[in-house]
Order: C-alpha cells, then sequence, then structure tokens
C-alpha cells in the first residue's frame, strides 16, 4: 500500500509518496493544470501499483484536483486543517514552513491513522450542484448584507428621511424610490399626485399593509423639515447612494434566481420528503439541510459527529478540579447557522421544540444559546431520519418520545 500526501496551493501542489513501512519513496511538485495532474499520473507508475493499493491525503474535500483523481478511480481522503496541524507536531515542534514537509505529514498521517478517515464519496450530480447553489447564494446574501449597510451609513449622512419611508431597503418599491428622490430636496418636491402615480406603477400592497396612498405620503410629510446636509456633502454622497443602489439592485434579483433555481433541483432531490417535513423547513432551509448532509449514508458514524462536524455539541474541558463547557470555534459553521435558523423556523410549528426553547430560557439561557440547545436536539432526530430514510412526523414524534419517558420512569 501506498500513501500520497497533497500539499494544496493555488498554482502548485506538492507531493510526498510513502509507503506501509513510512519510508519516504518520493518527493515532487507539480502544477495546477491538467498537465500537472496528468504528470501526477505518470509518475506514480513507477510504483508499480495497482490504482486501489494507492491513497491519497489532501486538507480539501473539494476541487479540480480531487475531481480528476476520483474519476481516475484513485481513494482521496480529505483531512482537516486543524488536525493537520496536530499531525505536523508530531514530526517537528518548530514552526517551520515546508510544503514538502507538509505533504510528507499528510501521507504518513494516512499511512498510521487510515481508520480515522473517512474516503470521499461524492454525491451524485444534482446533489452537488445543489449544495454548491447554497453556498454560493450565502456568499451572494452576505455581500448583499455588506451593501445594505454602506447604503444605511450613507443615508444617514446626508439623507436620513430616506431610511425612514420604507421598512426594508432591499425592496424593489424602495431601491426604485431612492433613485427618483435621492436627496430630501427632490423629495421636498414631491407631489401628492406624483407620489400616488408612482407607488401606484410600482404595484404597492396598499390593502396588505394597511395603508391609503394619502395616508403614507401624509405620513412622508410630517417627516418635514427634512434634515439636509452641506450642498457639497449631498451631490458626492447621492452618487454614491446610486451606484450602491445599483449593486443592490443586481444582487436582489441573482439572489432571487438562486432561489428559484435552488427550489427547483430540491423537488428533484430524492431527499426532498425527508427535510421539507421538518415542521417550518421552508424550501430554503430544508435546502441547507440536505446540502450539508449530503446523501452518502455511511459519511457520519453518528449523530453525534453531526453535531460536531456542525458546531452544535459544545466542548467540554475536564482536568482535576477544573471543568467547564464552552462554545466550539472548529466546524463548519455554515452547517451550524442552516441547523440554527432551522431551529428559530421549529418554534413556531412543533409543540415539543417551544416547549424545550422556554424551558432553557426560564432557566437562564440566552435566545442564542436556547437556539443552539435545540438544533442540537433537532440534529438527533434529523439524523435518524436522515439515515432511515423517513419522513418527520410531529404526532409520532410525541407518541414514541411519551413512550420513551414513561419506559424510564418504570
Amino acid at each position: 500500500m501506498y500513501y500520497v500526501g497533497i500539499d494544496w496551493a493555488d498554482r502548485h501542489h506538492d507531493i510526498s509518496v510513502v509507503n506501509s513501512a513510512g519510508k519516504e519513496k518520493k518527493r515532487f511538485r507539480i502544477t495546477h493544470n491538467l498537465n500537472g495532474f496528468n504528470d501526477l499520473v505518470v509518475r506514480l507508475r513507477f510504483l508499480k501499483a495497482e490504482i486501489r493499493d494507492v491513497a491519497f491525503c489532501i486538507e480539501r474535500p473539494q476541487g479540480l484536483l480531487i475531481e480528476f483523481l476520483l474519476k481516475h478511480g484513485y481513494v482521496v481522503y480529505p483531512i482537516n486543517p486543524k488536525s493537520a496541524e496536530r499531525y505536523r507536531d508530531r514530526h517537528s515542534t518548530s514552526s517551520k514552513k515546508d510544503d514538502g514537509f507538509d505533504a510528507f505529514v499528510l501521507a504518513d498521517a494516512l499511512r498510521t491513522d487510515i481508520n480515522r478517515f473517512k474516503p470521499l464519496v461524492p454525491d451524485s450530480e444534482l446533489s452537488r450542484e445543489l449544495k454548491m447553489l447554497v453556498q454560493d447564494r450565502e456568499h451572494l446574501v452576505h455581500t448583499k448584507t455588506k451593501i445594505l449597510n454602506q447604503l444605511t451609513a450613507c443615508l444617514k449622512e446626508y439623507y436620513p428621511t430616506g431610511l425612514e419611508i420604507f421598512s426594508k431597503l432591499q425592496n424593489d418599491v424602495t431601491i426604485c424610490f431612492l433613485k427618483n428622490y435621492s436627496t430630501s430636496g427632490s423629495l421636498d418636491k414631491m407631489t401628492f399626485k406624483e407620489f400616488k402615480k408612482f407607488m401606484n406603477s410600482n404595484k404597492y400592497p396598499w390593502k396588505m399593509l394597511g395603508k391609503t396612498p394619502k395616508s403614507l405620503f401624509q405620513e412622508i410629510q410630517s417627516m418635514k423639515p427634512f434634515l439636509s446636509a452641506d450642498p457639497a456633502v449631498v451631490k458626492a454622497k447621492s452618487r454614491l447612494m446610486l451606484a450602491l443602489l445599483g449593486q443592490l439592485e443586481t444582487l436582489v434579483s441573482q439572489v432571487k434566481q438562486y432561489d428559484g433555481e435552488i427550489e427547483k433541483l430540491m423537488n428533484q432531490h430524492p431527499d426532498n420528503d425527508i427535510f421539507t417535513s421538518l415542521p417550518g423547513s421552508g424550501k430554503k432551509v430544508s435546502a441547507k439541510l440536505s446540502a450539508y448532509f449530503g446523501e452518502d449514508r455511511k459519511r457520519f458514524d453518528s449523530y453525534e459527529s453531526v453535531q460536531r462536524l456542525a458546531g452544535t455539541a459544545p466542548v467540554t474541558k475536564s482536568s482535576g478540579n477544573m471543568h467547564y463547557v464552552h462554545w466550539r470555534w472548529a466546524c463548519q459553521k455554515n452547517f451550524r447557522n442552516a441547523l440554527t435558523q432551522f431551529a428559530f423556523s421549529s418554534l413556531g410549528k412543533s409543540i415539543w421544540a417551544r416547549k424545550y426553547y422556554q424551558d432553557k430560557r426560564d432557566k437562564g439561557k440566552t435566545h442564542s444559546a436556547a437556539l443552539r440547545a435545540l438544533a442540537n436536539k433537532w440534529v438527533k432526530i434529523i439524523y435518524t431520519l436522515w439515515k432511515n430514510r423517513r419522513m418527520y412526523k410531529e404526532e409520532v414524534f410525541l407518541a414514541s418520545r411519551q413512550i420513551h419517558m414513561l419506559l424510564n420512569d418504570s
């Protein structure tokens, strides 16, 4: 058996090949392109070993190089960067940095502890696309939030009235309104006729919000006199505001398109019924949960491994007289956010979830701590459903919970 460690970089990768006895047989570097990947396969031929007798270890769970190796039939073991650091300390306590040495550390770690690693088993094309769309959507939402914060700061600096008219800056009607009335001066000149025509052309939901054109116009007029900045500030900041609105408008549109595509893929996903059956999950959150759980039922040994990966389970430190519990930093934060979002959504749809959350609050836990505790509880349930390919049913869960409590009491 041969073990190949890959120290990944943007433009090149250092390779170390170690045999079963721990002796390094070869060390070299390849470029990050197709020629470099093919060169890796060619250089491994000197081993005169079957593909099944060569295992790779790398600090990444995805990427072009990993896809190339999987297509060629090789087994790839991803390793957490934190774990890789610990293995490096086993070979050297100095803080020196050498890419070739790091590749050797990965290869040797796989040799000694291969039973502790899990080989990478790629999900179906649909599931992989869904996961990437979910992750990319989160990046777009984060970018949108940054733009919203910049826009808010900009308006506060020269046009605070613009923040008070509508509840959300990212709404289409708000963006369009600020484009047409970009200063307090233009807002001051606005007539009721212009305002009513503008709002109706943008299909403002009067009845839904319980307002009339006249009542909203009067609300705006009641804000007079409008606070206005120095003319130089108005000219400069109104230009920035329009630039930010252009970016925000594009991002809002793109996020909506992502939502549509994610919903379309989720409807085709084999685990759709499992995750959408969760109370309060909805299409967005259920897609996130499906993406992070994946399709490979062997990926997780138990619900505890999901809790550790997602970071819902706290870390306990105990030594001698010292004992304390703290927040888990090393985890997939997006996974934790998805579970926390779902836990919050379940409060209004699940009787036991609401009670569990309230019990935690009554014991002095903060809102976020109580939600994490609930998310941690939900992981156990979701893992069981996912593992057995079953849908969630509140009445079935409550009945089994009652039986479990009766058995424990007896």
